[in-house]
Formats: structure tokens, C-alpha cells, sequence
């Protein structure tokens, strides 16, 4: 819960922040746009004991309003299991954790912080395996290069009756601009 009030309060302040800062300035994106991309996830806490790095893809779409944009996700990221040696009754055994995969629908919005960088906060739901998936939330900065290249990295947790697992993802995307706004 601490982690979902840093990442509120984080937007809040960025969106101050963005909203004051002049009106000439270039939007993160001047139409609504779709990106697809690739994403590699790094495990964090008891989750990087039992998982290797997650490899999967997510596709973005952005709808400008006010200083940036409304932002909806979807993705599909996959962890191989872990393995491990024990000793049972004198004999070393290897056991190898199974895979789990996560399934993120987020919705976030987009701050832009001026010359193609931006935060974005991001809450949603995942489906998942062997994690059970729960409720989700992102805290991403990221880098669009005019307007067709996405570059970002985030923390984002998955969180379901008191246990949590959480993971830094690295994104690199392929912006698609729909038309005008």
C-alpha cells in the first residue's frame, strides 16, 4: 500500500509540475497512438528466489488529454522457473521451479515532462499462472523519440490476498501515430 500512495503521489506532483510548464512546448504525442513492443522483466524479492528474467510484449494505446496522455495496456510476460540442488536422504536432486506467466491490463496516464520524457503512473489487474495475478501497479518513466520510438523502464507489482510479486520491466516499442485528435 505504501508502494500505491509513493506512486499516486508521484503523478500528483509531476501533473503540477507538467501543467506549468509552457504551452508551446511539444506533447509527448500530438494524436492518439497505438505502440507495440517488446518488454524483459527482471524479478524482485522472493519472486527473483524462484524465477529467472521475464521475456514477453505489450501493446500500449495513448490518447493525448491535457499535458500528456490516457494510457491503456495490455501485455503477456513469461518467467522460466528457477532450479534448485537438495539433498534428500544423502542423494543431490535438482528441481526446477515451474514458469509463470502474467497477463497486465493496466490503465495509467501519461505525464509529459517536456522533450520526449515522461512518468506514468499505472493501475489494473493481472491474470496470471502459478501467481494466481491480482490487482497491478506501475510506476514507469520513459523516453519517446519523436514520436515513434518508446523507450521506458518501470516498477510493477501484482499484489492478491497479502502476497506480492514484483519485477523492473525494460520496454522497447514502436510507436504508431492514429491520425489527428
Amino acid at each position: 500500500m505504501k508502494k500505491l500512495v509513493l506512486i499516486l503521489a508521484l503523478g500528483t506532483f509531476v501533473s503540477v509540475t507538467a501543467s506549468a510548464q509552457q504551452k508551446d512546448e511539444k506533447k509527448l504525442t500530438d494524436a492518439p497512438s497505438i505502440s507495440i513492443g517488446a518488454d524483459v522483466a527482471l524479478p524482485m524479492g522472493d519472486f527473483a528466489d524462484v524465477s529467472k528474467t521475464g521475456f514477453g510484449g505489450t501493446a500500449k494505446f495513448a490518447y493525448p488529454a491535457g499535458p500528456g496522455a490516457v494510457t491503456v495496456t495490455a501485455g503477456y510476460i513469461s518467467f522460466s522457473g528457477k532450479s534448485h540442488t537438495v539433498n534428500v536422504g544423502g542423494t543431490q536432486m535438482t528441481i526446477t521451479g515451474s514458469s509463470t506467466y502474467l497477463m497486465p491490463f493496466k490503465a495509467g496516464y501519461r505525464f509529459n515532462l517536456g522533450q520526449g520524457f515522461g512518468i506514468e503512473p499505472q493501475l489494473g489487474y493481472s491474470v496470471g499462472k502459478n501467481s494466481g495475478g491480482g490487482f497491478t501497479y506501475a510506476g514507469q518513466i520513459g523516453y519517446l523519440i519523436n514520436n515513434q520510438v518508446d523507450i521506458s523502464a518501470r516498477y510493477e507489482g501484482v499484489s492478491k490476498s497479502g502476497t506480492s510479486l514484483s519485477f523492473i520491466g525494460f520496454r522497447v516499442a514502436y510507436n504508431f501515430s492514429l491520425g489527428s485528435k
